[in-house]
């Protein structure tokens, strides 16, 4: 297992259904390991622990790109967390590598070339991502610890599919869905756009892709720092987008991410009420007023069907990629921390 630690957070890759699995933690002394079991009997450094902040993150799922709010969760709250990337959207170091992946990208390039275009099985689905986080928090989670759970976007979806099965003796005390893309995607024309592009410019996209694989990495943050001040537009952003976006050199990587778009489309449908009913006193939904993956005639549907329910609409000028800027990743953090304060003590 490998980490870097760098102002008090510990990064670390972890196997999680047989996918070596990005994680940063926040609060823990040691790095995270698999739960104690007749073959492990290391126990586990979440167990002295009263609550535990597990953070799911949207499409691309590159937790990396959440570092500072997360950082700015664990500094007001003062409790450990956990954010998990989905599986195969971070590049994997060659320390991980198996030998015999890592001879085969050396020497044969054309396969190689081929093989970029093809997308992961466990890796392309709104569904293999569910499993791939319930199989995290079995595997990673001692059931001892009230969990807490925060998703973005995508991620919010993914929570209230694994609140269907997560039961099993475990204490989920709360739930903060922020900027919940849970009904209705393809409906919007934001997604729609999206689909048509992306069937349009999908070769063309990995071929260019592939070959900026070749730059150097000085290269990389060079055109990725380019893209984010002079096409995006952005300004005053954590350090952690410009290194997060880094993984955009990465043909296996964007073509889960675009392979994972069109599972949502397809399966994000109509929002089955029991998911929310049933789990009403725990869910809260965090609605912004600009987000068109979320709009906010959304917001006003779901409130008056669950008139009882924690729904609020807290974000009204925050964009729906809130990490991007500095000012909105802190009013969010303060708005998801004061949320959470209603179940901590």
């Amino acid at each position: 297992m490998d980490e870097n630690v760098f102002n008090g957070f510990k990064e670390l890759f972890l196997e999680v259904n047989q996918v070596e699995t990005h994680v940063i933690q926040y609060g823990l002394s040691d790095v995270l390991s698999r739960i104690p079991d007749s073959k492990n009997s290391k126990k586990s450094v979440l167990s002295k622990h009263k609550d535990v902040i597990l953070f799911i993150p949207g499409n691309p799922g590159t937790v990396e790109f959440y570092k500072y709010f997360l950082e700015l969760l664990h500094t007001k709250l003062k409790i450990p967390v956990i954010g998990v990337s989905h599986a195969g959207h971070v590049s994997i170091p060659q320390c991980f590598q198996t030998t015999k992946r890592m001879l085969f990208l050396k020497y044969n390039y054309l396969d190689y070339f081929l093989f970029a275009f093809i997308a992961q099985e466990d890796c392309r689905s709104v569904n293999s991502q569910i499993l791939h986080k319930l199989l995290f928090i079995e595997n990673y989670i001692p059931k001892n610890v009230n969990l807490i759970l925060i998703g973005h976007s995508l991620g919010a979806y993914i929570i209230l599919e694994m609140l269907k099965t997560i039961g099993d003796g475990r204490n989920v005390t709360r739930n903060v869905l922020v900027f919940p893309v849970i009904e209705r995607l393809y409906n919007l024309t934001r997604a729609k756009v999206f689909a048509v592009l992306f069937a349009l410019l999908y070769f063309p996209i990995l071929i260019l892709v592939f070959f900026l694989n070749f730059f150097t990495e000085k290269w990389k943050q060079r055109i990725v720092k380019f893209v984010i001040e002079n096409i995006y537009k952005m300004d005053n952003y954590p350090e952690c987008i410009l290194h997060a976006g880094l993984n955009s050199f990465n043909t296996t990587v964007i073509k889960n991410v675009i392979a994972l778009f069109y599972s949502e489309i397809n399966q994000i449908r109509e929002l089955q009420d029991s998911n929310i009913a049933g789990h009403i006193n725990t869910v809260s939904l965090m609605y912004g007023g600009i987000d068109p993956w979320c709009p906010r005639s959304y917001y006003e549907e779901i409130r008056k069907r669950f008139p009882t329910a924690d729904i609020t609409l807290p974000f009204e000028i925050i964009p729906h990629a809130f990490v991007a800027n500095r000012k909105s990743t802190d009013f969010v953090a303060n708005a998801v921390c004061q949320n959470i304060k209603k179940t901590v003590k």
